[in-house]
């Protein structure tokens, strides 16, 4: 038999619980072996359930405890039952006693507990969901100033309301191939669209660009770096009086080929 009992200070006060030690030992043995929740026992050749504070026992189980006369353990159990203490139902061989006001004095602390724990486990599921509604709003908050710093940056630069849409579009874009721009990656990427772009709508063409390909990175656009290739070749071709010869053709087919298998360029390099 495991667990515990609560034996209550009034009990030094009863003059039937202590009349003597022997008053004292059965009374203690009673509430020692009742059994705390409900259980099924066979009881005069029938199977019923004991209650809390309940228990079966004989008072030559108790004399045999305590090398008390039975006898006197008749008395004991009579007086307890007479100032009522405790409650009996005799049968054949043994009988099953009821202790009375046990909920008062043994299932009081059970249930206190039971509310703490309950307590307890309603705060603690209560400061995770504060502890999750702070780390959400935390993350949000984080978001909306991202975005308004970013927004920052792009109103400065530009007023035009259609390459800001784009610039918009190319930060988002990053963000879903894991690439997220800090602010200082967005001024570095600005500065380099205003080298490569002459005017506003090459701009937003090159960042379109890297937007359907996925690019990390802005490039010049494909169709200004063929024309500029073929004003360098047409440049060369003045400047030395001499035809492209055969082999160079073919060089040149097939860069322009492998170029464009590839999807016109790629994005090998990044600086920001």
């Amino acid at each position: 038999m495991d667990g515990w009992i609560k034996l209550h200070r009034c009990s030094l006060e009863n003059p039937t619980i202590c009349k003597d030690s022997d008053y004292f030992a059965v009374w203690c043995y009673l509430l020692l072996n009742a059994t705390h929740q409900p259980i099924d026992v066979i009881f005069n050749g029938e199977r019923i359930t004991l209650q809390e504070g309940q228990l079966i026992t004989g008072r030559n189980k108790i004399s045999e405890q305590f090398n008390i006369n039975p006898s006197k353990v008749q008395r004991i159990l009579k007086n307890l039952e007479i100032e009522h203490q405790i409650e009996q139902q005799t049968g054949n061989k043994n009988r099953m006693i009821s202790i009375v006001n046990w909920e008062l004095y043994q299932q009081s602390e059970q249930q206190n507990e039971q509310q703490l724990n309950n307590k307890r486990t309603t705060t603690e599921q209560q400061l995770n969901t504060n502890k999750n509604i702070r780390t959400k709003e935390h993350k949000n908050k984080d978001i909306k100033n991202n975005k308004a710093s970013s927004d920052a940056v792009v109103s400065s630069y530009t007023q035009n309301q259609e390459l800001r849409n784009a610039i918009s579009d190319f930060i988002e874009m990053r963000k879903n191939i894991k690439a997220k721009m800090t602010d200082r990656a967005l001024e570095l990427m600005l500065g380099k669209l205003d080298k490569l772009g002459g005017d506003d709508e090459e701009k937003i063409k090159i960042l379109q660009q890297s937007i359907m390909n996925s690019w990390k990175g802005i490039f010049e656009l494909k169709d200004r770096g063929d024309k500029n290739a073929k004003h360098r070749n047409d440049n060369a071709k003045g400047a030395t009086g001499t035809k492209e010869t055969e082999g160079e053709r073919l060089n040149r087919i097939a860069l322009e080929y492998q170029r464009d298998k590839q999807g016109g360029l790629q994005d090998t390099e990044c600086d920001f």
